[in-house]
């Protein structure tokens, strides 16, 4: 697996935020593989595998509460 080295900025409203925020919650996963799984599923690409394993359900605190 290639070392994640790219950024990628994503905009989105209070209320997405709010609702992404909800995801990452009830599935216990980071933004970014939460990300991952959605465009895994919705266009069968198999190539995006979470990632981070050993952190993925770790809960960070930031200015968005939870990340």
């Amino acid at each position: 697996m290639d070392s994640r080295v790219h950024k990628i900025s994503l905009k989105v409203s209070a209320t997405e935020r709010n609702e992404l925020n909800k995801l990452i919650l009830s599935k216990e996963i980071n933004l970014s593989d939460l990300i991952r799984e959605a465009i895994k599923q919705y266009y069968s690409l198999e190539e995006f595998e979470p990632s981070y394993t050993q952190t993925a359900s770790k809960t960070y605190e930031n200015k968005w509460r939870l990340y």
